[in-house]
C-alpha cells in the first residue's frame, strides 16, 4: 500500500512537472510572439519615419535655397545702395529715409530682412535632425529586440523540459 501511494505521488509530481513545463513553454511562445510583433511594429515605424525624413530633407533644401536667395538679394541690394549713397547720387537713404549726412547702415537691420527665411530654414533643419535621431533610436531598439528575440528563440528551441517531464510522466 505504501508502495502504491509512493507510485501515485511520483506520478502526480511527474504530471505536475509536465504541466508546469508546458505552461513555461506556452509563456515563452507568447513572449516570442509579442517580441516579434514589437520588432515588426518598429520596422513599420522606421519605414514611415524614413518617408518623413525624405519629405523633411526636401523641405530643408527648399528653405535653404529660399534663405540663400533672400540673403543674396538683400546683400546685393545693400551693396547697390551703398554705392549710390557713397557716390552722392541720392540724398535720402532708401532704407531708413534719413538724410545722407545722418545715415549709417546697420547690418543688423539688413539681416532682419532675411531673418524669417533663416529661422524657417533652421527650424526645418532642427526637425530633420530630430526625425533622424528618432529613427536612429528606433533602429537601436529594434536591433536590441531582435537580439533578444534570437536569444529567446534559441532557448525556446533548446528547451527540453517538456520532453523530459513527459518522459518522467510516462514512466
Amino acid at each position: 500500500l505504501l508502495s502504491q501511494a509512493k507510485d501515485i505521488l511520483d506520478a502526480w509530481l511527474a504530471v505536475n512537472k509536465y504541466e508546469k513545463a508546458i505552461e513555461k513553454h506556452r509563456q515563452l511562445e507568447e513572449e516570442l510572439q509579442a517580441l516579434d510583433k514589437e520588432i515588426n511594429d518598429l520596422a513599420r515605424e522606421i519605414e514611415a519615419d524614413e518617408g518623413k525624413i525624405n519629405e523633411q530633407s526636401a523641405k530643408v533644401e527648399v528653405l535653404r535655397k529660399a534663405y540663400d536667395r533672400q540673403m543674396d538679394t538683400v546683400t546685393e541690394w545693400a551693396k547697390s545702395m551703398r554705392s549710390k549713397i557713397s557716390s552722392g547720387e541720392i540724398d535720402v537713404c532708401p532704407v531708413c529715409g534719413q538724410k545722407l549726412a545722418d545715415v549709417a547702415f546697420n547690418e543688423q537691420e539688413l539681416s532682419s530682412l532675411y531673418e524669417s527665411a533663416k529661422k524657417a530654414y533652421e527650424d526645418a533643419q532642427n526637425n530633420l535632425t530630430k526625425l533622424k535621431d528618432g529613427v536612429s533610436d528606433k533602429i537601436s531598439t529594434k536591433s536590441g529586440k531582435a537580439s533578444s528575440y534570437a536569444s529567446q528563440k534559441k532557448s525556446f528551441k533548446d528547451d527540453r523540459s517538456v520532453a523530459e517531464a513527459q518522459n518522467v510522466a510516462q514512466q
